[in-house]
């Protein structure tokens, strides 16, 4: 994403309603930006994992890149959009289930999300996104960088993007997960997305 300017685009196609998109994949596009997981932890996805009484996703070491426990704060905007999943796959395993998929059981496909970004218009051009424009994996550097630029603390956006921290001290440290700080970070992030999907590109 090269500016702040094209996210805001993205994230208004995003939530703009596409009949010819599978509910699903919306809903994990949706949450995508406000979580910062691997696209592999979105598609994967259980309720088991979810504990909405919480505000938390729990995702087991098996499960993460770097074998360690990731807990991962929900702003009430992720909270709301897996309220509405839970409609759909609340009785199923996984979170994010394909129309076509829910019988059985199988989660979104691997490049579902990417090429549901690809085929989005931009408005401005009045064609699709393409190719080079944003993948799912994209919406971790972007948080990443944005986070950054808007002044938070690094060691609560690496913290938060699960990163592998080679420096012992700084490693020991984060054992306490800064979790007060970082479910700010997020709910903050949260509100500032909504407010930048709601502005005109022109004037960002």
């Amino acid at each position: 994403m090269r500016s702040f300017s094209e996210y805001s685009v993205l994230l208004q196609q995003i939530h703009k309603p596409d009949p010819n998109r599978d509910s699903a994949v919306t809903l994990a596009l949706k949450l995508m930006p406000l979580v910062f997981l691997r696209p592999k932890n979105i598609r994967f996805m259980k309720w088991e994992y979810i504990k909405l009484d919480q505000a938390l996703i729990i995702i087991p070491k098996e499960e993460m890149k770097m074998n360690r426990e990731l807990k991962v704060p929900l702003a009430s905007q992720a909270i709301e959009i897996l309220q509405e999943a839970y409609k759909h796959t609340g009785h199923l395993e996984y979170v994010f289930i394909s129309t076509i998929g829910v019988g059985k059981n199988k989660p979104i496909g691997e490049s579902a999300t990417t090429n549901a970004i690809r085929r989005m218009v931009d408005p401005r051009t009045g064609k699709a996104f393409g190719t080079g424009f944003m993948t799912s994996h994209g919406f971790r550097h972007t948080a990443s960088t944005m986070l950054n630029e808007l002044g938070y603390r690094s060691d609560v956006i690496e913290l938060q993007l699960a990163h592998e921290n080679s420096d012992r001290i700084r490693a020991t440290y984060n054992k306490a997960q800064l979790l007060p700080e970082r479910t700010k970070m997020m709910q903050e992030w949260a509100d500032y997305l909504d407010v930048l999907r709601c502005r005109s590109s022109d004037l960002i």
